[in-house]
C-alpha cells in the first residue's frame, strides 16, 4: 500500500490527461509542463506494465487498462475531494438554519432580524421552530446538517455540542393592566382564568402557589392549557386571565403597556436560553457572527450597549 501510494499524484495526472485527452491541454491545466506529464504517465505505466494510453490522430486514447484504471479511479479521487471539501471551513457569507422554540422565536428573534440583516446582508437565515427543549430529533437534525444552531432552553447534555448560553431571566406572571390593577395578593389571582404551557413541569401554577404557601386546588380555579408561551400572551393581552412570562420575552410588551407584572414573586429557578451547534462544523465563522449579534442584542435588551453600535458597519 505505502508503495502504490506515492503514485497517487500520477493517478491524478493520468486522470486529468484522460479526461482532455491530450498531455498539452492536461499540462495547462495543471500548470505543469508537457514533458513533465510525459513523464509521470511513462513512470506510471512502467509500475503497472502496461501502456494507458495511445496516440489516435491529434489525440491521446486511453487503453483498455487505461479504462479500467480511470473507471476506478475517478469515483475514489471525487470521494476524496468531498471529504476534504466538507472539513474544510465555510466563508461568513452563505445561509445558515436555525431552530428555536415558537416563543423565542416571534417574542425576541424576529423582531430583531431586520437589525441582523442590516448588519450582514451576506448571511441569510432561515428559521425553523420546534420544541423548546433539546431533543433526540434535535440532535439528529444537528448531526446531518438539517440544522446548524438549535436555540432551546438549556440543557445538562451537551454531547457533541458547543453551548453558548444567550440569557437567562426570572419567571413571573403577567396579566393585562386591566386585571393587573385588581390583583393586590396573590389569592386575587385565583379569580382569573390561570393559564399555563401544558405538560409544564416546574413553571406551574400549583408551584408557584405552593411556593407561596397556598394550596390553589382548594380554591379550584379555572384553569387553560396552551401549547407555547404565544398562545398564552395572546389571550392574556386581550384581557383573559394570568399567564407566566419569562422576563427577556415579555419586557418588550411590559415597557409598551400591553402588559404589567402581576405579582412581585418569581419562581425558585430561572430559564436559560442557549444556542447549540456541532463541535466541529464548516460553518463555525458563520455561526459565531451570529452568536455575537445575538449577544449584543441581548446587552442592548439589558441596557449595557447602545442599539446603534451594530448598524455601525452597515450604514
Amino acid at each position: 500500500m505505502i508503495k502504490t501510494a506515492r503514485y497517487l499524484p500520477y493517478i491524478h495526472t493520468f486522470l486529468v490527461a484522460a479526461q482532455c485527452k491530450s498531455y498539452t491541454q492536461a499540462a495547462e491545466k495543471l500548470c505543469i509542463t508537457q514533458a513533465a506529464i510525459s513523464q509521470q504517465m511513462r513512470t506510471l505505466e512502467t509500475h503497472l506494465g502496461q501502456p494507458l494510453f495511445y496516440r489516435q490522430g491529434r489525440s491521446m486514447a486511453l487503453t483498455q487498462a487505461g479504462e479500467l484504471l480511470a473507471s476506478q479511479c475517478q469515483p475514489a479521487i471525487e470521494q476524496i475531494s468531498s471529504a476534504i471539501a466538507q472539513l474544510q471551513p465555510q466563508p461568513i457569507a452563505g445561509e445558515l438554519r436555525v431552530s428555536s422554540s415558537p416563543s423565542f422565536a416571534s417574542r425576541w428573534l424576529m423582531p430583531r432580524m431586520w437589525r441582523f440583516s442590516l448588519a450582514h446582508p451576506d448571511i441569510s437565515i432561515q428559521l425553523h421552530t420546534s420544541s423548546r427543549r433539546m431533543s433526540s430529533e434535535s440532535r439528529s437534525q444537528l448531526g446531518s446538517g438539517e440544522i446548524d444552531v438549535e436555540i432551546c432552553l438549556a440543557t445538562d447534555d451537551t454531547r457533541n455540542l458547543i453551548e453558548h448560553n444567550l440569557f437567562t431571566g426570572p419567571v413571573y406572571p403577567v396579566a393585562s393592566p386591566f386585571i393587573g390593577k385588581q390583583i393586590t395578593s396573590p389569592e386575587t389571582l385565583l379569580n382569573y382564568w390561570l393559564i399555563e404551557r401544558e405538560n409544564e413541569r416546574h413553571f406551574s401554577w400549583e408551584n408557584w402557589f405552593k411556593q407561596l404557601g397556598i394550596d390553589m386546588c382548594l380554591a379550584n380555579p379555572s384553569q387553560l392549557q396552551v401549547i407555547s408561551l404565544d398562545n398564552a400572551l395572546s389571550a392574556v393581552c386581550a384581557g383573559h386571565g394570568v399567564c407566566f412570562g419569562v422576563h427577556q420575552l415579555v419586557q418588550d410588551l411590559i415597557a409598551k403597556g400591553d402588559l404589567v407584572q402581576a405579582h412581585t414573586h418569581c419562581f425558585d429557578q430561572q430559564l436559560t436560553f442557549a444556542a447549540y451547534y456541532l463541535s466541529q462544523t464548516r460553518k463555525q465563522a458563520r455561526i459565531q457572527c451570529f452568536l455575537d449579534w445575538i449577544s449584543h442584542e441581548v446587552s442592548v435588551q439589558a441596557g449595557q450597549a447602545d442599539d446603534q453600535t451594530i448598524l455601525s458597519s452597515s450604514v
